[in-house]
């Protein structure tokens, strides 16, 4: 079963994000290949800052829960 494009990534993404924000995170990390174009389009999708940068082939991601709240 393939859960693709059914926003599961979206909702997760929001989950986690309200327990670190819980937990006292302010910021995700993450490293993720090109290829992943969606994850990277959930990230931006959040609403929060987020910095991405091309190192040694991989995009590394930044963002900063403290930016927006939900």
């Amino acid at each position: 079963m393939c859960i693709r494009d059914r926003g599961m990534g979206s909702f997760l993404m929001k989950q986690m994000t309200r327990v670190a924000r819980q937990r006292g995170i302010t910021t995700f990390t993450a490293e993720v290949l090109p290829r992943n174009m969606a994850m990277l389009h959930v990230f931006h999708s959040t609403g929060l800052k987020v910095e991405t940068r091309m190192e040694e082939g991989s995009y590394f991601v930044r963002i900063d829960l403290t930016s927006k709240t939900e």
